[in-house]
């Protein structure tokens, strides 16, 4: 088993990602390979897999079977194993061959028109237009590692710092953007970062631009403030319109328990409510549980709010009801007290 996976890995696996994550490899490449291969899958004798030298498989050419070959050590072990046990590695190569065309059938014959596919396909790349797809990439791996190096920069300088993870690639990247060269071709950066290239002259332009914005007022921060203002004024609109903002806990409970409103109402009034509180408090912080308004990117039940709401309107309400009758009676207690 292990000899008949090496020899797959051999003439198929490393030649075939080789083949879709070059970056010189186009559609008009692609898609004959992949019908080519598609049939000798099929028809290939698997005795041609038996050996180390030559590609038993002509979808890739020589060139590059030899450059994803493995090491001549490993190559050794693997002819070895074969020519001892040729019977049984050709029996079962000639039973998985077919099991591979057929799932390599469907998971890809409708997209590039081979085997048993529906020549009408809405996705099929046969059906679109040749120029423009020539121009589109074969993969993702530009996005996959634009990713990664961002979750690279993060785990290095800590999750908050976006900005500069983001700044960190553009950077990267920056000669590549000044010659308008391909994605891939990014090994100059350094030189561009020697005082007298590029990148210096883009740093100090970016400084100066961010000097003029703070002369100009607007910070972040400021930025920030002004969005959360008009959020909380918007709001506050909204639900003097519906007969709020909630003061007390009592009115809470009234506004749940009613009946002229149904619970998808309900549930956006109180997360407005929380909302609303939440930007205008000053004993708790914004971060607080209490003004948890989302949850997995999902609002959160009508009883969770209705409790939060409750739980901050009860700490900021006074319990002592005071009125100017009790305030002169306390006031004579006191004179009196003092007579004594």
């Amino acid at each position: 088993m292990y000899c008949v996976g090496a020899l797959i890995g051999l003439h198929l696996v490393e030649p075939f990602l080789s083949l879709t994550t070059s970056a010189e490899s186009t559609y008009s490449k692609i898609i004959p390979a992949f019908q080519h291969l598609y049939h000798e899958l099929m028809e290939v004798n698997p005795t041609t897999l038996l050996q180390t030298e030559e590609p038993a498989f002509k979808f890739i050419s020589k060139e590059r079977f030899q450059q994803t070959k493995y090491d001549n050590e490993i190559c050794s072990a693997i002819l070895q194993v074969a020519t001892t046990y040729q019977s049984e590695v050709t029996r079962l190569l000639r039973m998985l061959l077919p099991k591979l065309a057929t799932g390599f059938q469907k998971q890809k014959g409708d997209i590039f028109g081979f085997g048993e596919h529906d020549a009408a396909a809405q996705h099929s790349v046969t059906q679109m237009d040749k120029e423009k797809l020539e121009k589109a990439p074969i993969h993702n791996l530009d996005a996959e590692r634009s990713v990664g190096f961002v979750n690279y920069e993060l785990s290095r300088r800590g999750a908050k710092q976006l900005k500069v993870a983001s700044a960190a690639q553009v950077k990267a990247k920056s000669s590549d953007l000044i010659e308008r060269r391909e994605p891939g071709s990014f090994r100059n950066y350094s030189k561009e970062a020697r005082k007298g290239g590029r990148i210096p002259e883009i740093l100090l332009a970016w400084e100066k631009k961010q000097e003029e914005l703070k002369k100009q007022g607007l910070k972040d921060k400021e930025i920030a403030n002004v969005a959360v203002d008009r959020r909380r004024n918007k709001d506050l609109q909204t639900l003097k319109n519906m007969g709020g903002p909630f003061t007390a806990a009592a009115e809470v409970d009234t506004y749940v328990a009613a009946t002229d409103a149904d619970d998808t109402t309900k549930l956006g009034r109180l997360y407005l409510e929380v909302r609303y509180a939440r930007d205008t408090a000053l004993s708790l912080p914004k971060t607080s549980d209490i003004f948890r308004l989302l949850k997995n990117y999902k609002k959160l039940p009508l009883n969770t709010y209705a409790i939060n709401l409750k739980l901050y309107l009860n700490n900021i309400t006074s319990n002592a009801d005071v009125t100017l009758q009790d305030f002169n009676h306390a006031m004579d207690t006191i004179c009196n007290q003092q007579s004594l």
